[in-house]
C-alpha cells in the first residue's frame, strides 16, 4: 500500500539543467548512478532536468507535485512502497508518463515472472543489470521520441515558454496538464492521439476562438491557442482554476437555497453571453462548472459547442452528456437551439435544489427513455424547504417540448431576479406560472 509518510533523511539531487529549462523532467528512483550518468550523456545536450531519490515515499510525493516524461525505478527500491506500487500509482494518475523497471539479472532468475508482471502492470520496459548500452539507447528512443507526434509529444515539447508540471484531467477527447510560465500556473488542454482528426481539430479550435472572443466573470479565460512546433499538436492555454467541479462540490457540500440560486444565475449569465455570440455550449453539466476557492462559478469546456449556422458537426453525431441532454438532442442535433442548453441548466438546477438528478436509467437507452417520457418527481417532495417559485422556474426549463420552455436565458435571469425580490413576501402562495406546471411533475 502506498504510504504518504516522508523520510526526513531523504535528499533529492537535481542535476544541472544544461539546455532549455522548459523540457520536462526525468526521475530515477533508487541508487542508479550509472543510469543517471548515461542520461546525462545521452540527453544533456537537450537540457532534460533529471531528478533522483532513493526511497519510494519521496518518489510518491514527487509524482504528486511534478510531471515526469520518463521514470526509471529500481525493482528493489527502499521504502514502504514497492516498485509495483509506484508503477500502479504512476499509471493510474499520469498515463503519459512512461516507467521503466530496473532489475538485477539475479532478480529475474529468482522470480522469472517479474518482467511479465511489470509489463502487464503498465511498465514501458524492463531493463536488466548489468546494463546493455544499446538496449538503454533503444529504450530512450522508444520512451522519448517514438511518440513525438502524439499526445505525449507536447509534454516533451510544450509551447515556447511553458513547462509541464503534471496531468490534472482526462476526457474522451482531450487531456489537461498543469503548466507553468514565468511563475504563473495555467491549464493546457491537448488532444489525445486516438482522437486526432481534422473534424475534431476544427471543433477544438472553434472552442478556442469562442472563448478568446468572450470576456465574462463566469466564463473561463483563454490565454492562447495554436499548434505546437514539434508534432503540430493542437493546444489551448487557459487560466488555471483551483477548486472543484460543481459535481465534486455537490458531493462535499450541502448547498443552501440562496447559494443554489446564485449558481443557477451565474451559469445562466454565462450562457446568456455565449448565446449572444450565436453559439450553443452543448455540454452543460456539473463537471463543466468550476466552483473556485473564492466561491466564484466558472463555465468551462466548449469542446462540443456548435455555432448555429455551422455545418461542421456530422448529422448523426451525438454530442454532450446524455444525463443532461434535452429530449430533442437525441433526435436531430442539427435542429436544436439555445433551449437545449436551457433544458440542461434545468437538470443541473433540479439536482442542486433537490439533491438528486431528475432523470435516471440503465445505460444510454434507459436515460434517453427517462428524459423523453418520464416526469421528474416534484422537487418539493425531496426538499420541503424549496420555494414554489423556484420549483416552477426549474419546471419550465425541464419541459419536454422546446416551445414550452423559456425562449431565452435572459427570461430565466429575469425570473430569478424576480424571485430574489419576492422571496420574503409572505403573501406569495401560488405559482406565478400557471398554465404549465400541473403536468411537469409526477
Amino acid at each position: 500500500m502506498i504510504s504518504e509518510e516522508d523520510d526526513p533523511n531523504v535528499k533529492t539531487r537535481i542535476l544541472e539543467n544544461k539546455g532549455d529549462p522548459f523540457v520536462p523532467r526525468i526521475l530515477v528512483i533508487g541508487n542508479e548512478d550509472l543510469i543517471v550518468q548515461l542520461l546525462e550523456r545521452e540527453l544533456g545536450h537537450l537540457g532534460y532536468e533529471i531528478q533522483t531519490c532513493d526511497r519510494s515515499e519521496k518518489a510518491l510525493k514527487l509524482f504528486k507535485n511534478f510531471y515526469y516524461a520518463l521514470v526509471f525505478c529500481d525493482y528493489n527500491v527502499q521504502g514502504k512502497s514497492t516498485a509495483m506500487d509506484l508503477l500502479h500509482f504512476c499509471t493510474e494518475n499520469s498515463q503519459s508518463t512512461k516507467m521503466i523497471i530496473v532489475c538485477d539479472a539475479k532478480d529475474l532468475e529468482n522470480a522469472p515472472d517479474t518482467a511479465l508482471d511489470a509489463l502487464i502492470g503498465g511498465a514501458l520496459d524492463v531493463l536488466t543489470k548489468p546494463l546493455n548500452l544499446k538496449k538503454f539507447k533503444d529504450i530512450l528512443d522508444k520512451a522519448l521520441f517514438y511518440n513525438k507526434e502524439t499526445l505525449a509529444g507536447i509534454t516533451l515539447y510544450p509551447p515556447a515558454g511553458y513547462k509541464v508540471i503534471k496531468e490534472i484531467g482526462s476526457g474522451s477527447i482531450c487531456k489537461v496538464f498543469l503548466v507553468e510560465k514565468e511563475k504563473v500556473y495555467y491549464a493546457m488542454k491537448v488532444f489525445g492521439s486516438k482522437t486526432f482528426s481534422i473534424e475534431k481539430v476544427k471543433r477544438f479550435f472553434r472552442e478556442a476562438k469562442i472563448i478568446s472572443s468572450i470576456s465574462h466573470p463566469n466564463i473561463i479565460k483563454l490565454v492562447e491557442y495554436g499548434l505546437s512546433e514539434q508534432g503540430e499538436i493542437p493546444y489551448i492555454i487557459m487560466e488555471y482554476l483551483p477548486g472543484n467541479t460543481l459535481d465534486e462540490y455537490m458531493k462535499s457540500t450541502h448547498i443552501q437555497t440562496g447559494q443554489a440560486v446564485s449558481i443557477m444565475r451565474k451559469i445562466a449569465s454565462a450562457l446568456q453571453i455565449v448565446h449572444s455570440y450565436g453559439v450553443l455550449h452543448r455540454d452543460i453539466k456539473p463537471q463543466n462548472v468550476i466552483i473556485t476557492r473564492e466561491d466564484e462559478c466558472k463555465l468551462i469546456d466548449f469542446g462540443v459547442a456548435r455555432v448555429f449556422d455551422s455545418e461542421l458537426t456530422m448529422t448523426n453525431a451525438m454530442l454532450g452528456s446524455p444525463t443532461y441532454m434535452a429530449p430533442e438532442s437525441f433526435d436531430n442535433i442539427n435542429k436544436i437551439d439555445e433551449r437545449a442548453d436551457i433544458f440542461s441548466l434545468g437538470v443541473i438546477s433540479y439536482e442542486i435544489l433537490a439533491g438528486k438528478r431528475p432523470f435516471a436509467g440503465a445505460g444510454l437507452s434507459g436515460i434517453k427513455e427517462s428524459i423523453m417520457k418520464s416526469k421528474p418527481e416534484d422537487p418539493m417532495k425531496l426538499n420541503n424547504k424549496l420555494p414554489m417559485m423556484l420549483r416552477d422556474i426549474v419546471g419550465k426549463m425541464l419541459e419536454k417540448l422546446p416551445d414550452n420552455r423559456y425562449g431565452s436565458v435572459s427570461e430565466i435571469i429575469q425570473e430569478l431576479d424576480r424571485y430574489e425580490k419576492t422571496k420574503y413576501e409572505n403573501n406569495y402562495k401560488k405559482s406565478f406560472i400557471k398554465e404549465i406546471f400541473h403536468k411537469t411533475w409526477s
